[in-house]
This record gives structure tokens, sequence and C-alpha cells, in this order.
């Protein structure tokens, strides 16, 4: 240990684009750093003013020592570097979902600088991931609700980009009521019915119909919440007693089946 370099400097230096030049203040040597490591702290505005700097550089430290009789000794190239990244990730949470099963939410996430670090899904804490720090992650929810969903992502630079979905955990069947019987006994052949449906779907069209029974399908192959009518026929003359339907909704839960009302067509 050199004991002539108390009260001398440590000048630290930076280069962006080649050519060395001094950051920061010159550090005053104290006995205490003889022998030992010692650490520099910079600011964000130090570093921004290294000429040359841009995204993307590749920023090498050096130190210049001074002792007190004026003789100053170069370091060499620090082996750390300082890769300049200020750009945030890209990152997208994927599709709105409306489901009744745990459904797996597919994202795309990248970084070009210096490389994704930390994956964190959050929402309501009614809603369960299954690995809510990777960047797919399977997702369900207790009780039935509409969520908003969170992807943020963080590269190694500390900057973070967040994207959003609505999730939609919906387990309830609809409800379908008659409040229109068909006519009896008609000579309409082609009799109509309404019935209304009290939710086919929050994010997505819902509403399939499933037709079955003696009067075949109707001409509705969709409903909405609220009131509907079908057609069906042409009917030929007689009873028809076992014709029912069901109703899909957005989530695939299935109303339960509904008998449309016994007529006759004569």
């Amino acid at each position: 240990v050199d004991s002539s370099l108390t009260g001398g400097t440590m000048q630290l230096q930076a280069e962006a684009d080649g050519t060395f030049e001094n950051i920061g203040p010159a550090n005053e040597i104290i006995a205490s750093y003889l022998g030992n490591s010692i650490s520099f702290s910079l600011t964000a505005s130090q570093i921004e003013a290294i000429t040359g700097f841009s995204e993307g550089d590749v920023i090498t430290f050096r130190a210049i020592i001074t002792d007190l009789a004026g003789n100053a000794t170069t370091g060499g190239d620090s082996l750390d570097t300082l890769l300049v990244d200020q750009t945030a990730p890209s990152v997208d949470a994927g599709s709105d979902q409306e489901v009744k099963v745990i459904v797996t939410q597919s994202a795309t996430t990248s970084d070009t600088g210096s490389g994704i670090d930390v994956w964190a899904w959050t929402a309501d804490p009614a809603v369960t991931f299954s690995s809510p720090s990777t960047e797919d992650t399977d997702i369900s929810a207790t009780p039935d609700g509409t969520y908003a969903v969170v992807l943020t992502v963080t590269d190694t630079a500390g900057n973070s980009a967040s994207d959003s979905i609505t999730f939609v955990w919906d387990t309830t069947k609809p409800v379908v009521s008659i409040p229109v019987p068909v006519p009896t006994p008609t000579n309409d052949t082609t009799p109509s019915y309404g019935f209304s449906v009290d939710n086919v779907g929050y994010l997505f069209p819902g509403g399939g119909i499933s037709y079955a029974g003696t009067c075949g399908a109707g001409t509705l192959a969709t409903s909405s919440a609220g009131t509907n009518t079908t057609t069906y026929g042409p009917l030929t003359d007689g009873m028809y007693a076992t014709c029912t339907l069901t109703v899909t909704d957005a989530a695939g839960n299935v109303s339960d089946p509904h008998t449309v009302n016994t007529f006759e067509i004569d």
C-alpha cells in the first residue's frame, strides 16, 4: 500500500463513444481507502451527460489515481459495463376472456434492451393465477363477476410497462322463460312462439339456441337478453307436445331445457 496516495485524488472516467472523459467530481483519497475496494455513486444526469450517450450504448469506466506529488496512474477498463436501456418493454396481456372454467391466458412480451426480468399478474383477490410471475398463466375466479386483470413487465434496467384484460368468470346458466305461448288450436302451420332470456353474455355474443322435439328447428338461431321470437314450420296437422329449446351463453353455460306449450295445428 502506497501511503503517499493519502490526500491524492481518484477521478472516475467513462466513455460511450470511444473517448474517455471525466464523470463526476474527483474524490480525495483518505487512509481508509488504501488497500480496499471503493464504490462510486453517479446520478442519472451525470451519466446522461457523457458525450455520445444514447440508447443501446455500452458505457465503460476507468479511474485515474493521482498522488500528492501529482503523479497520475490510469487504471484499466472496468470489467463491469453499463448498458443504456431507457425504453420500456412491450407487453400485450392477450385477449379478454368470458369463461366458466380455468383458461390459459397467453401474453406477448418483449424487450430489446436489457431483457425482461419480472412478469407480474395482478387482479382482485377473487382472481387466482396458476403462476403470477410468468409470461403466460392459467386464470380462474370465485365468485362470478367481471374483473380487471393486469400484466406488468419490468426489464433488468427497471423500465416497466403494463397491459390489462377484462376477465369475466361466469358459471351461471341462462334462465329461459316463455311469456308468449303458441296459440292452440291454430290453423297457422308456421306458428311463432315468444320467450325471454335473462342473460346471454357480458363481453361477447352468446345465446346460441338448440332445438329438439317434433317441432324441429325454429327460425331464430341466436337469442339476445330479453324477449325473443322464433317461428316453427311449416308443420303438418297434429298435436305438438315435445318441443323444447336450450340457450347457451358466451361462457358456455347451457340453460335447462324449456318445453314449448302443447299446441294443436288443425
